[in-house]
């Protein structure tokens, strides 16, 4: 890919999901459809839709967002591959790691690569769809041009069957590996964040594609796997030790001591015995041994002739042996083949019936959502007629409210009128009573003779 472990940081998004505002700001496209597609729980993008995008892109001149978006069909299509023509969210969580964070790639990748592996070789069975592009490169890199044209797939295991340590370029010299990681925080090896799931990797089964020689067989302990299926939701404190431990590299150089590629001591004893141990996946042709042929016989020497005849029958019915062996082997070649072929028939129909079931999915939704449409309009004109009644009843209380207060200013002021007068009596009364008190006094100092 052009891109090295030491740019960046790895992408550690697992299981994050993208909000819809930044997707709609990084790829220029209108929010509310994005939000629409989330409120439908689809996915990811259409390699068809983003296609258009980019057209629309280049003509209304906005060369930006256009390169943001055909990375999002590569990052879709070619690097995190999941279903047919679609880029799922996992794949858009990468490129927007890369795009705002700078996270690096290229660990996922190589993870997608382990995990899709591992799960293919745990349940025997199933398609390799993760980044294809990548193995090859990896593939021809090692073996030379010589796979560059198309072959069958007998054509594939038999010359995968016929390598050995002399035809393989171990260390091609334009790498120039300097460094290589050798481990991360507290694990013995690295441990790997990809789209699926996390898994390891073990540098010190690489060393010797990297140019450092392989002394001995490595210590169980740097050869300690795990797998972490479900995006890390099964063990959620493994997934935070794997994102510290990121944060704690280590690394190797000159201590692997770097004098050749070669292997030496016990390694190859140890990769007979792994060999032995996990099996190939496809049967060995036989050699053929060809006829033996008759030595010449000095005259003066005696040959039975019986015996002669003997040995070229004996010769004879071995060569018939190995024959019949070789026949075997191609025969159950053919067969598993042809099972191969089978399987990967009934994968490619369940991907269509796959499909299928999405676009009427897809219609399904689209129906549902015309008759949510016709809903909300139906509830626009209830509120409406609501608002109405409402705003008629607001008023009507108003009136009311409006007449009961002119109601009580009135009655304040007859009571306020009727205070005076009252008050006013009080005062004639007091003045009153203060009249009859002077005369009851005059009276009684001048009483009547």
């Amino acid at each position: 890919m052009g891109y090295s472990l030491e740019k960046g940081n790895p992408f550690r998004g697992i299981g994050q999901v993208p909000a819809p505002k930044t997707i709609a700001k990084v790829l220029n496209i209108d929010i509310s459809k994005i939000e629409k597609k989330g409120a439908l729980q689809v996915q990811g993008f259409s390699r068809k839709y983003l296609e258009k995008k980019a057209q629309d892109l280049v003509g209304e001149n906005q060369w930006d967002a256009f390169i943001d978006v055909l990375a999002l069909i590569i990052y879709g299509i070619v690097l995190f591959p999941n279903m047919e023509n679609f880029v799922d969210m996992a794949a858009i969580s990468v490129f927007l790691g890369y795009k705002q964070h700078n996270a690096n790639p290229v660990p996922a990748v190589l993870a997608d690569v382990y995990y899709t592996h591992h799960v293919r070789v745990q349940k025997k069975r199933g398609m390799i769809v993760c980044c294809l592009p990548v193995l090859y490169t990896w593939l021809i890199s090692h073996v030379g041009s010589c796979f560059v044209e198309a072959k069958t797939r007998s054509a594939w295991a038999q010359i995968l069957d016929d390598l050995n340590e002399d035809s393989v370029l171990w260390y091609p010299q334009e790498q120039r590996v300097e460094e290589v990681i050798y481990r991360c925080g507290q694990f013995p090896n690295v441990p790997l964040i990809g789209t699926k799931g996390c898994i390891n990797y073990n540098p010190s089964l690489a060393l010797r594609q990297l140019g450092y020689p392989i002394v001995d067989k490595p210590a169980d302990l740097l050869l300690k796997d795990f797998v972490l299926h479900d995006m890390g939701k099964e063990d959620a404190e493994m997934l935070r030790s794997i994102n510290r431990a990121w944060k704690k590299i280590h690394r190797k150089g000159q201590e692997l001591r770097r004098t050749s590629y070669g292997v030496k001591g016990t390694y190859s004893q140890w990769v007979k015995d792994r060999v032995k141990e996990i099996k190939l996946p496809w049967v060995r042709r036989p050699e053929v041994v060809e006829e033996t042929p008759v030595q010449s016989v000095n005259i003066n020497e005696e040959v039975s002739p019986l015996k002669a005849e003997e040995e070229i029958k004996n010769l004879q019915e071995e060569l018939k042996r190995v024959r019949e062996a070789y026949e075997a082997a191609q025969s159950e070649n053919e067969i598993s083949l042809e099972r191969a072929n089978k399987r990967a028939k009934v994968e490619e129909e369940c991907q269509i019936k796959i499909q299928h079931n999405l676009q009427a999915s897809n219609e399904q939704l689209k129906n549902l959502l015309k008759v949510s449409k016709i809903a909300e309009m139906n509830m626009q004109r209830e509120l409406e007629d609501l608002k109405e009644q409402l705003k008629k009843v607001t008023a009507e209380y108003e009136s009311q409210v409006k007449y009961e207060r002119q109601q009580n200013e009135e009655m304040q002021g007859i009571l306020t009128e009727y205070q005076d007068a009252l008050r006013k009596a009080v005062e004639d009364l007091s003045e009153h009573k203060k009249f009859i008190e002077d005369l009851l006094n005059i009276k009684r100092e001048f009483p009547t003779p």
